[in-house]
């Protein structure tokens, strides 16, 4: 997340598969809702330095595979992409949905 938002400060276009809103996220798909209200207003601050989101579901990512750090239970991916698409639009990002 840090080199996402040094990265912010350099560049017009930033790819990464991860995002601020993965964090609170998976934070609020683990029942931690207060957390996950507190790291939104965080976030808050940041918001300004995503002008767009691509979105591609974790359904459509063909190379996801056990690697010991992702999550790949389908309920949990879907859980945490419903959070995730609910942060973006709290934070009033234009999302863009990227199809396989």
């Amino acid at each position: 997340m840090r080199a996402e938002l040094d990265a912010a400060r350099i560049y017009d276009v930033i790819i990464a598969d991860r995002s601020i809103a993965d964090t609170i996220a998976y934070t609020a798909a683990d029942g931690f809702h207060d957390i996950a209200r507190a790291q939104l207003a965080l976030a808050r601050h940041h918001n300004p330095i995503y002008q767009e989101i691509r979105f591609r579901a974790a359904a459509d990512f063909s190379y996801l595979r056990p690697d010991g750090v992702r999550h790949l239970d389908p309920a949990l991916q879907a859980e945490v992409q419903t959070r995730m698409l609910e942060i973006y639009a709290a934070l009033g990002m234009k999302i863009t949905r990227c199809e396989a």
